[in-house]
């Protein structure tokens, strides 16, 4: 055991279960179960295995939105008298904690660096019994001193309000008591869309249907409209679709459906925002202009992008990159740090997860590795070919940030298709469009936005980038843009550079390592069974700068 560091260990047992190492003051390792099982919702024995071996721990820590179970209190229990050397129930330093819109708004205020921030955290209330919980609540932080004020928080259910707290604005009471993410549930569900950003991509195909009513402002107070349970979570406004025998057009009305809550949600988030620093009662009144986005919809791109152009030139915007639950067990770990009085440090960057060796694999017959140099990556990349890329601690977001990564030369809608269908995506879904920052404003409106390097904001194309790099560009001439520069990742901006040097497009197109709907490939084990299955033939290894040729099995 090491008993030169003070290591904590937190971990999240709902939606995806992850499991955060801190060390002293700052966070060490995050963990993601389905990584390490290809499952979500469960305790995370596996990656808790992984992360703690070696290590003795001071304190643990376990949240979740329900109830814990007795198994999970016997596994917790059992885990730290492996790792702490304690036995004695009396002497266990284990917390639990169920409110995980605080704990996510703490994570994000420590990561932002922000001193006092106004946190919007929008989440699935996320129980077993829904009505009654939280939904949407707002904090004002102060991450480093230990102080949270609650401001405003909305739960779900018929005429359900908040008890009156002093000083939040008298204007949230009267506001609908609706969850914005159950509705984009129950849409996403009836379309089949597999993720928020498949929604985004399938809402682009669609129009601005007349005979849709605005969803966000239809869902109020008349709860009967609004069913929570599964794939009957369709407003009765659209029974109407049932009774469409035409596939062609129920389609269409599907892809609607899903323009329509994307537009409305757009408006509703710039009107919170609004709504909420013009009605701020003295009691929570700051001079504060730093504001934070984060919960289930913070990977809603385009929605933070018109935000952002939205605010005052004297407002600051962060929209946390952890859209899952790890941001729960991470927040856990930053009260728990607290609580040992010190101040916990927030993280530089997302790659957090495990490191790669680039060494550990085996090479069958039929496959080849050979040495190159970046610059060679990029002229196979420039000749139409896709390329994996690992390398590295892989990111712990739910997008890849190019140390679990396929790339492919953006200048052709052709070369999406092509990156898309290699790991069997849709071709409608968008790629994440990874830029030199330095170039970054050549080619995309960047107004308000030094940087991006988590990838979360889908911007406007500049006409430059709708001639020159097709394939970058969505449907509504946005792009999801990841700025890379040498400090953040030095490897993957040195391809990045030497495809610009080459071609003048100083970008590469960037979908994460994995099949379309399965979790990202974490090792070099699940790396090689992907590329034998997949359309990807080439994968890059920078650290120690081979590339190997891996054809698909047939």
């Amino acid at each position: 055991m090491d008993n030169e560091k003070f290591y904590q260990l937190t971990y999240n047992t709902s939606g995806t279960a992850s499991a955060v190492l801190t060390k002293n003051d700052t966070v060490d390792k995050v963990y993601i179960e389905e990584r390490f099982t290809n499952m979500k919702d469960n305790i995370p024995l596996i990656c808790l295995k992984d992360i703690a071996h070696g290590k003795c721990i001071s304190h643990m820590g376990i949240t979740s939105n329900d109830d814990y179970s007795g198994n999970e209190w016997a596994v917790l229990t059992k885990f730290f008298s492996i790792y702490s050397g304690s036995t004695s129930k009396e002497n266990s330093q284990i917390v639990t904690h169920q409110e995980s819109h605080y704990l996510q708004s703490l994570s994000a205020s420590l990561n932002s660096g922000f001193t006092e921030p106004h946190v919007f955290c929008f989440t699935k209330p996320g129980a077993q019994s829904e009505y009654g919980k939280p939904h949407e609540s707002i904090f004002l932080m102060n991450p480093k001193r230990g102080v949270c004020q609650l401001a405003f928080r909305q739960v779900l259910g018929p005429n359900v309000r908040v008890k009156r707290e002093e000083g939040v604005p008298e204007a949230y009471y009267n506001r609908k008591t609706f969850s914005i993410c159950n509705a984009f549930e129950s849409i996403k569900e009836f379309t089949n869309c597999s993720t928020l950003k498949e929604m985004y991509a399938v809402g682009q195909l669609g129009t601005d249907d007349k005979m849709i009513p605005s969803i966000l402002s239809k869902c109020g107070a008349q709860t009967s409209q609004f069913k929570l349970d599964g794939k009957k979570q369709i407003f009765n406004e659209y029974e109407y679709i049932k009774e469409v025998s035409d596939g062609k057009k129920k389609r269409d009305i599907s892809l609607n459906l899903v323009y329509r809550i994307q537009k409305d949600y757009e408006r509703y988030l710039i009107d919170a925002v609004n709504e909420y620093f013009s009605s701020q009662t003295r009691d929570v009144a700051s001079t504060s202009r730093e504001l934070i986005i984060t919960g289930t919809l913070n990977d809603n791109v385009r929605a933070n992008y018109l935000l952002l152009k939205s605010l005052d030139d004297d407002f600051t915007l962060y929209v946390d990159p952890i859209s899952n639950e790890v941001s729960n067990s991470m927040g856990l770990a930053y009260e728990l740090i607290g609580s040992c009085e010190m101040a916990p440090k927030g993280v530089d960057n997302f790659y957090l997860g495990r490191e790669l060796d680039p060494t550990d694999y085996n090479l069958l017959e039929q496959e080849d590795e050979k040495t190159v140099t970046p610059k060679e990556v990029a002229e196979l990349i420039a000749d139409g070919n896709v390329v994996a890329i690992a390398q590295g601690r892989s990111e712990i977001t739910d997008h890849a940030l190019g140390n679990r990564s396929i790339v492919a030369d953006p200048r052709t809608i052709e070369s999406k298709q092509i990156l898309s269908r290699s790991k069997y995506q849709p071709d409608h879904i968008p790629c994440i469009t990874s830029v030199l920052e330095e170039s970054a404003s050549d080619w995309f409106d960047m107004d308000k936005l030094k940087s991006s390097p988590e990838a979360m904001y889908a911007v406007d194309a500049l006409d430059v980038t709708k001639e020159q790099a097709q394939g970058a560009v969505y449907t509504d001439g946005s792009t999801r843009v990841q700025t890379v520069n040498e400090g953040y990742n030095q490897n993957y901006y040195n391809l990045i550079k030497e495809f610009g040097d080459l071609t003048g497009v100083p970008m590469l197109l960037n979908t994460s390592l994995n099949m379309h709907t399965y979790p990202m490939c974490d090792n070099m084990e699940n790396i090689m069974s992907f590329m034998r299955c997949s359309g990807v033939n080439y994968l890059y290894l920078p650290e120690t700068g081979k590339l190997l040729f891996v054809p698909t099995d047939s």
